[in-house]
């Protein structure tokens, strides 16, 4: 499959006064994280004094601090056109972010950049191990809003955005069923060999699981080719009968008109 990922010089010893620009900012949000006894501070700010509720933990720079030493400058929009948050969640290596290992050498932690009106995108500051100094900051064309812990490396959950989701009502079997457009929720695997996307956390995770018999079934109706690493249908329709209290479930390879006589799965609520 086609990775689009953007790998940006670090700009840490750049010409840039980095202490000027953190007293001329304002906290967003921050991680302390340690390993082998060696600890830094990631800290995300913003040039603009107050924010919108919806901007909260949003920052166009962000500032390493290893042990007592100055903040450093990593990254700068001076722009404002991109801004970056911190990707919470539970972890034993960093206080609210998620960070994991890619290999003996490289540690990653994750943080989400801004894309709206759509969902954030995956973003990865990577740092020595040994040294904790940093190293490449990555961006990728990935959204995220769950990552775990796998062998040498991190998985996260991504979507297909459906950009104009239908909706509106079916008849299935002589019943009238409200339908509505989901997204495709897809696991990837990211370890120092690159992303690829991971079957058995996909379907283990799927949130309509019961809907399939078992993996082989899932692979079918996902057509979930193995060789290209991919599944080529992933348009899915959910429909819900509230006074017959039975639900339906519809995964196509594209778009199309329905008509209600679709291989619908359907099973009591």
């Amino acid at each position: 499959m086609n990775l689009f990922i953007i790998l940006l010089t670090l700009p840490l010893y750049a010409k840039i006064n980095s202490k000027l620009l953190l007293e001329k900012s304002f906290p967003r949000d921050n991680t302390y994280c340690s390993v082998n006894g060696k600890k830094i501070e990631l800290l995300i700010r913003g040039e603009a004094k107050f924010t919108e509720l919806k901007d909260n933990g949003y920052g166009e720079l962000i500032f390493y601090k290893s042990h007592k030493k100055k903040p450093k400058l990593l990254i700068n929009d001076h722009f404002r056109s991109e801004t970056y948050k911190l990707f919470h969640g539970n972890n034993v290596i960093c206080s609210k972010s998620h960070a994991f290992y890619l290999d003996e050498n490289t540690l990653t932690l994750l943080l989400l950049k801004e894309d709206r009106p759509f969902k954030d995108k995956l973003a990865l500051q990577l740092f020595d191990k040994e040294t904790l100094t940093p190293k490449a900051f990555i961006q990728t064309e990935f959204t995220a809003d769950k990552a775990k812990k796998i062998e040498n490396g991190f998985a996260f959950r991504t979507y297909k955005e459906a950009y104009k989701r239908d909706a509106g009502k079916i008849e299935i079997k002589e019943e009238t069923y409200i339908y509505h457009q989901k997204e495709f929720p897809t696991w990837m695997n990211y370890t120092s060999k690159g992303v690829k996307i991971s079957f058995d956390l996909t379907y283990e995770s799927f949130p309509w699981k019961n809907y399939f018999k078992d993996p082989e079934d899932f692979k079918v109706s996902t057509g979930w080719n193995p060789i290209e690493n991919k599944f080529t249908h992933e348009v899915i329709y959910f429909a819900i009968n509230h006074s017959s209290q039975k639900s339906c479930l519809l995964i196509l390879e594209k778009i199309q008109k329905l008509e209600g006589k679709e291989a619908w799965r359907c099973q009591t609520i």
